[in-house]
């Protein structure tokens, strides 16, 4: 897949062949179909913000789209639902 990375902070974004995720238990793959960049991304990535980010790294900010697959155990989300990711929320599909 294609994916935007950082490979140093102070570089630019590079647009790079990487490899597909792996899923896991309790995972879901999603195919992005919108997201958004932070008014401050340029600070985070430039390293005046002092995020501990460790190049390379693939940033996001949370997006909108379809599950591609379900992982093994998963009970409540199915391949063409439409989801919100946020990064900042680690949950199960049915709490």
């Amino acid at each position: 897949m294609k994916a935007a990375v950082l490979k140093a902070l102070g570089s630019p974004l590079a647009v790079e062949i990487v490899p597909d995720p792996v899923l896991g238990t309790g995972e879901v793959i999603v195919d992005v179909a919108a997201t958004k960049v932070l008014a401050y991304a340029g600070e985070v990535f430039s390293g005046k913000r002092h995020y501990l980010l460790e190049p390379p790294v693939i940033p996001g900010a949370g997006g909108i789209g379809r599950v591609r697959e379900v992982g093994p155990d998963a009970t409540e989300l199915a391949v063409g639902d439409w989801v919100l990711c946020d990064p900042t929320v680690r949950s199960r599909d049915n709490p």
